[in-house]
């Protein structure tokens, strides 16, 4: 399936915007805290470059810089490496797709 197709499937658009992030989630029985930046969002997840040993499948909380918003639940859905020079990005599903005013 190629590009165009993809994103004319998805439910929401996504918006390109580049924050800092602290992804927080277990692995191997030890909490981890990973500093990454976002691609891009949408209301249903979250594209993350650099997004540390994250797996798929895998639970977590993204926390933002700003004190005022809560963490968000989210899961894991695809981790692609990308070349060999450049840092791996994951999509991320949050368990509640957020509110957005209309």
């Amino acid at each position: 399936m190629d590009a165009s197709r993809i994103a004319d499937a998805r439910r929401a658009k996504r918006i390109p915007v580049g924050m800092p992030v602290t992804l927080h989630y277990m692995a191997q029985n030890k909490e981890i805290r990973h500093r990454c930046v976002t691609v891009d969002l949408s209301s249903f997840g979250v594209r993350v470059q650099n997004p540390g040993n994250l797996a798929k499948g895998q639970y977590l909380r993204i926390l933002s810089d700003e004190p005022s918003r809560s963490p968000i639940a989210g899961r894991t859905i695809w981790v692609l490496a990308t070349q060999p020079n450049q840092s791996a990005q994951a999509g991320i599903e949050f368990l509640d797709p957020l509110h957005v005013p209309a």
